[in-house]
């Protein structure tokens, strides 16, 4: 249990984990770096697995190994390191343009499909699949679903607004939307909240990317080691 608005960041303290621990990682071999990746992650699967059974999914051990999702972010790490030696096999099978087509079927009607995928491998799919998405846009040659596009990368620029501030839009909207329940007819109800929810959660994203992300975005370009590819255009 959480505090309702923001109990989603949990996903933030994840990836900060991960960032304090990767760049030590990368730092080796590449030989030594999959051999950290692929025993990461099989550690990590046998003791979530283990846990589970020895404990149930209510045990804290069991969520410790569950919520951290080390071995999701060690599965696109593999898939980043595979790519990178152009290994044969991997480019096959997901650079594969039917591999590709069912990954975004998938991904299209996820609500239904992960209804009926058990609950305990829920995250390691969700990671393979998103791999495969992932490849779907670097392989220039069999994309399915072509992302280049500047709607997109205007929604990737303000996404992590998107993120912060969505369950708060829909907490005040749906107050909202209580009292036109009462006076609207259903179509009129569902308009509303399917429109303006995204909308008014894309506008305020804008803002706060523009006003209050973008002057630390360009701070950090001082201090970076690499600079990222779009970085030129990105903060603009």
């Amino acid at each position: 249990m959480g505090i309702s608005l923001i109990v989603h960041y949990w996903s933030i303290g994840v990836e900060e984990q991960f960032y304090l621990f990767w760049p030590w990682l990368v730092k080796l071999s590449m030989k030594k770096i999959t051999i950290a990746a692929f025993s990461v992650l099989i550690a990590w699967v046998l003791l979530k697995f283990g846990s589970y059974i020895m404990f149930t999914n209510k045990s804290i051990i069991y969520k410790f190994f569950n919520v951290t999702r080390f071995h999701c972010m060690m599965i696109g790490a593999i898939g980043a390191i595979a790519y990178y030696n152009k290994n044969q096999l991997f480019m096959n099978v997901f650079t594969n343009k039917w591999s590709q087509r069912i990954a975004w079927m998938v991904f299209i009607f996820s609500a239904p499909i992960f209804k009926y995928v058990p609950a305990l491998i829920t995250a390691e799919t969700i990671a393979i699949l998103s791999l495969f998405l992932i490849m779907s846009q670097i392989d220039g040659k069999t994309k399915f679903i072509n992302l280049e596009h500047n709607y997109f990368d205007f929604i990737g620029k303000i996404s992590y607004g998107i993120y912060v501030i969505h369950p708060l839009v829909i907490f005040i909207l749906s107050l909202y939307w209580l009292k036109l329940s009462v006076i609207m007819p259903i179509w009129f109800q569902y308009t509303f909240i399917y429109s303006f929810v995204p909308l008014v959660t894309i506008l305020i994203a804008w803002l706060s990317y523009e006003k209050f992300e973008k002057p630390f975005l360009k701070l950090k370009n001082r201090f970076a080691v690499v600079e990222s590819k779009n970085s030129k255009t990105l903060y603009k």
